[in-house]
């Protein structure tokens, strides 16, 4: 066989693992996962993050947190105003700019926002993508819990999706007093922590 038949083919079994794992929704595993939290609300933001901080940061293996750039991470905590048509206050960089160049497989708007800018901040620009958290409400100190729950879950094997199920069941109608109030893309899938 010719090396670039043998070239070929490695790229289309490579191309075809992506595929597969893609349509099954298998386990994207996370070794050792980086804390990042980027405050761009200032004072305002400075007290909800150093309380996040404090409960998840003996969960990661590092964390850093930053008032201007985003710093490299695989779980980002964005404290943040989101504008009604989608663009971040503080920032000139887009959502899918920030978590590109934070290159974050999860992120969470940590900070109280309406919905109104959620869908525009959230289009999809071929950047950027994320399991993405959007928080309307933080419910006092039910925020920092349910986080501790949910990467707690994802520490033991569990997937984000399954965790936040079982912690949040989704049905209509239904009450979570000890939940903060979001809205959940699952656009990275079956991401686990390791």
């Amino acid at each position: 066989m010719s090396i670039e038949i043998i070239v070929v083919v490695a790229v289309v079994a490579a191309l075809a693992v992506v595929f597969l794992r893609r349509r099954t929704g298998a386990k994207i595993a996370i070794l050792s996962p980086r804390l990042g939290l980027l405050n761009l609300k200032g004072d305002s933001g400075r007290e909800f993050l150093t309380d996040d901080k404090l409960a998840l940061a003996q969960l990661f293996a590092r964390s850093e947190e930053s008032a201007g750039e985003p710093p490299q991470c695989d779980v980002l905590f964005l404290y943040c105003d989101v504008l009604v048509d989608g663009r971040i206050s503080g920032s000139t960089a887009s959502l899918r700019e920030l978590i590109h160049r934070s290159g974050a497989s999860v992120v969470v708007l940590a900070t109280d926002n309406s919905s109104d800018g959620f869908r525009a901040a959230a289009k999809n620009t071929g950047i950027g993508k994320a399991n993405l958290v959007m928080t309307m409400h933080r419910n006092g100190p039910a925020f920092a819990t349910f986080y501790q729950r949910l990467f707690g879950q994802m520490f033991g094997g569990a997937t984000m999706p399954s965790a936040w199920v079982k912690l949040a069941p989704q049905v209509p109608g239904e009450d979570h007093p000890d939940c903060p109030a979001g809205v959940f893309l699952c656009e990275r899938g079956q991401i686990t922590f390791a």
